[in-house]
């Protein structure tokens, strides 16, 4: 009750809704910017089982947003090490790691006693797996992405009437996404972005709110601003569309 006691003061927010997030379980693929932050808050959310995905090794050039992350930690797998320091932030957390890439038969069978998934990569063929694991087991995805000065981020929920998928936003792209590597990120932008989705996860998991289904917000850093656009299920698409089965 001690721990929880701010999450229960607010006047939506009972008992009932904080034990809706202890008992789900939730799997976040990728542990770099975003998805150091989303897990850190979902684990002191409450999240009664998380599992972390990443089959890459911190290096220095992390340290610059991956807040999760020390130099001492420079080597050694992220998903690993972020289970090590999120288990200390919250021991009724039952934290799990998965330190190789994910195919698509592997996120398919995972998926399935899964309550909710975070997509935190930066690559485009992960991202159309990641949701068509969701689509086809019926599973919430809230996915987001930064790079430069700005950030996006959306929710795709299948079990909503009409809810476009991450593949109706995509349809035509044929390149990967774009890397940090290659392009630069203001480090913070990867902490608005991550937080985002948190309150994002944590409402869809107590069923507080209204959700960004079928919306995608888009942040602008330089300019301190947020627009948002509607999005539409394609009944053409590929993965949820008439003709995808």
């Amino acid at each position: 009750m001690n721990y929880y006691a701010r999450h229960l003061s607010l006047k939506e927010f009972g008992e009932s809704e904080q034990a809706r997030i202890q008992s789900a379980k939730v799997l976040i693929v990728g542990c770099g910017g975003l998805g150091n932050l989303a897990a850190m808050y979902l684990t002191t959310a409450g999240v009664g089982k998380l599992c972390i995905n990443d089959f890459d090794s911190v290096d220095e050039s992390n340290l610059q947003r991956q807040i999760l992350f020390r130099t001492s930690d420079i080597g050694h797998n992220k998903a690993a090490i972020a289970q090590q320091k999120l288990a200390d932030m919250n021991p009724d957390c039952e934290l799990t790691f998965i330190d190789k890439r994910l195919s698509l038969e592997a996120l398919l069978e995972l998926t399935q006693d899964t309550d909710l998934i975070l997509d935190c990569t930066d690559n485009f063929a992960s991202r159309l797996n990641i949701n068509h694991a969701s689509q086809k087991n019926n599973i919430a995805l809230i996915s987001g992405a930064a790079i430069r000065f700005e950030g996006q981020l959306s929710v795709f929920d299948p079990a909503v009437e009409d809810s476009p998928c991450y593949q109706c936003l995509h349809q035509n792209a044929e390149a990967g996404l774009e890397d940090c590597a290659g392009n630069g990120i203001l480090a913070p932008v990867t902490g608005i972005i991550a937080s985002s989705m948190a309150v994002e996860a944590i409402k869809h998991l107590s069923s507080i709110g209204q959700t960004l289904v079928g919306r995608l917000q888009l942040y602008d850093a330089r300019h301190a601003h947020w627009r948002e656009i509607k999005i539409r299920k394609d009944p053409d698409c590929a993965c949820c569309g008439s003709s995808s089965d």
